[in-house]
């Protein structure tokens, strides 16, 4: 997804449609799901018996990262059928990672051009 950096008005439509996705909901759910249970008993039973865990490689993780994807991509999905302005930040986006895969694989004319589109575009 775009940066929507320097943009509150975007920004605050995007959190808007995150916050109707229903993410609390989700989330009791899933808590109440036994193997989530299970993963969240034995990351705190490894922690107090001083055992070291990576919390990103637990199954709950997972899960709860998956839901909180899923939001943000419909969040998305809303905003770019609401917003004009997010389509041309995404196109903009897409051309300037074009521009540094070029110049990371030593096509610098090609870059140049991709950067002069995006010049064009300012």
């Amino acid at each position: 997804k775009e940066s929507l950096e320097g943009r509150p008005d975007l920004k605050s439509k995007f959190q808007y449609y995150v916050s109707q996705q229903n993410i609390e909901g989700q989330l009791e759910r899933l808590f109440q799901d036994p193997k989530v249970i299970d993963s969240i008993l034995k990351m705190e039973n490894d922690r107090d018996n001083g055992r070291r865990y990576d919390a990103s490689t637990t199954f709950h993780n997972s899960r709860i990262e998956k839901i909180l994807k899923d939001a943000k991509q419909v969040a998305w999905q809303h905003l770019m059928n609401d917003s004009p302005d997010i389509q041309q930040l995404n196109q903009q986006a897409r051309l300037e990672a074009l521009a540094a895969t070029q110049r990371k694989q030593g096509n610098s004319q090609r870059a140049d051009e991709v950067q002069a589109l995006l010049d064009i575009r300012k």
